[in-house]
């Protein structure tokens, strides 16, 4: 059988099974509860939303198994700055290439003067064009930062943003670019990416 995901994708149990490391002969509630116990979401009466939910996690893993973020321990630990060394997608799959994306707030190119709102809108104008796609920012293998007049108070608010855009610390590869100014006066951040979308 075939179990739909709020993507609108279809994922078939032999994958999931596959993906999870459980036996062929284990049934769908198994599929489902053992990654709920292991995400420790302790599910006892499996509702519509309850299942809903864990399939999602349980694509959410195919996403981080596909991809390998690696760290080399002769370089310093860049993961409270919220980025990675280097990433690994394999090949079995298709690339988005998302222009940069500004902190326009509406289609007027409205621009707040504060920088951590630009960059949260930033964010959340990257996770609309993700969005067309059914990916997650988990998805994202590379991202550039241009940040206007950057120094370490931005570096900081950055970090804290982006910890909070990546849940789950599984974060992309990254070069941040400090600019003497961007495409409109008022612009103070821009972020381009390049995400991973897995064929199955």
């Amino acid at each position: 059988m075939f179990l739909m995901s709020v993507t609108k994708k279809r994922f078939s149990t032999k994958v999931i099974k596959k993906k999870l490391g459980l036996k062929s002969y284990e049934p769908v509630w198994v599929v489902v509860h053992k990654p709920c116990g292991h995400w420790g979401i302790g599910v006892q009466i499996y509702t519509c939303k309850t299942l809903i939910l864990s399939i999602h996690l349980i694509m959410l893993s195919t996403i981080i198994m596909d991809q390998t973020h690696t760290n080399p321990k002769q370089l310093f630990d860049p993961t409270p700055y919220g980025f990675c060394h280097s990433v690994k997608s394999p090949s079995n799959g298709e690339y988005i290439f998302i222009s940069g994306q500004g902190g326009d707030q509406d289609l007027d190119h409205t621009l707040s003067s504060d920088f951590r709102t630009q960059l949260q809108f930033t964010l959340k104008n990257i996770k609309i064009v993700l969005d067309e796609y059914n990916l997650e920012p988990e998805n994202i293998v590379k991202i550039t930062v241009l940040i206007v007049n950057h120094n370490e108070e931005k570096l900081k608010i950055w970090s804290e943003e982006m910890s909070e855009f990546w849940t789950n610390k599984i974060y992309p590869a990254s070069t941040l670019i400090p600019v003497p100014r961007l495409a409109l006066d008022a612009m103070q951040v821009e972020i381009d990416a390049i995400a991973f979308k897995t064929n199955k």
